[in-house]
């Protein structure tokens, strides 16, 4: 089951990742998955309503602070 949601905005070390299918530069799914891992990718994604847009702070979902829900829940 794959639900599709609202443009993702990925952020890392603070900078938007800038993605343009034309010039093949994009982020998958399964890079993402590797670079947070599967917990994480699927909390960010749950918490957030499928209708609207979000930023996926990579480097909040991947710290292990308190700052980071995916750690403390």
């Amino acid at each position: 089951y794959v639900a599709l949601v609202q443009m993702v905005s990925l952020i890392k070390d603070g900078s938007k990742i800038s993605m343009s299918t034309r010039a093949g530069q994009f982020v998958t799914l399964k890079w993402l998955v590797d670079e947070v891992g599967a917990s994480a990718a699927r909390f960010f994604y749950l918490m957030r309503d499928i209708n609207s847009q979000f930023e996926f702070d990579i480097d909040l979902a991947k710290s292990k602070t308190s700052d980071n829900p995916v750690y403390y829940v």
